[in-house]
């Protein structure tokens, strides 16, 4: 599933179109302050580039789409992985790095030095997650910090086999390479041409 969103250009917005192999992850997000207090907002973020701001408001530096829960649903449709219902996406194939803990969930992206990271909440009262900060550090409860270490642990486990997929594609491709080559030298020392 990564290498095929990998290697397709996504239509974003009738005139935006972006390589999956580009696209790392992306968030909703609300705005915090100013005029736009509440808004959600999405941020795309593009593996060694700046990231791709959205919104559904007309703002400046924000590529305007009709709707961040459609664009959201494309995302995850096409394989992007959901690691918090409707607001955070990570695509498989940019993670160059999974590591799970008791209480921690890390995953970092390649080409960034920033990481997507999940602290379990120590509060047995506290419900759902608080926001990530600047940082992308998210507090979740324990339910939902389970989910994630499940879902962190999948998602590596989807890395190795698209590896393995592919290097079995690759060995394949090479043995039919081999056998196209082998029956060619065949028919000529035959007398026979391809």
């Amino acid at each position: 599933m990564a290498y095929s969103f990998a290697s397709t250009l996504h239509t974003l917005t009738p005139n935006l179109l972006v390589s999956g192999e580009q696209m790392a992850a992306f968030q909703v997000k609300k705005f915090t302050s100013g005029a736009q207090k509440g808004q959600e907002y999405g941020i795309l973020t593009i593996k060694d580039d700046k990231d791709i701001n959205f919104s559904e408001s007309p703002l400046s530096n924000y590529v305007r789409v009709a709707s961040l829960s459609a664009l959201f649903t494309t995302l995850n449709t096409a394989g992007m992985v959901e690691l918090i219902s409707n607001e955070i996406l990570v695509s498989a194939h940019a993670v160059s790095k999974v590591e799970t803990s008791d209480t921690q969930v890390k995953i970092e992206i390649e080409g960034e030095t920033r990481s997507l990271t999940f602290m379990k909440s120590g509060d047995g009262d506290f419900t759902g997650y608080l926001p990530a900060a600047a940082d992308r550090t998210w507090t979740v409860d324990a339910p939902l910090f389970g989910t994630l270490s499940t879902t962190a642990i999948a998602l590596r486990e989807s890395i190795d086999v698209d590896i393995e997929n592919l290097a079995a594609s690759i060995a394949a491709e090479s043995q039919a390479r081999i056998d196209a080559d082998a029956a060619e030298a065949n028919a000529r020392t035959s007398g026979f041409t391809a």
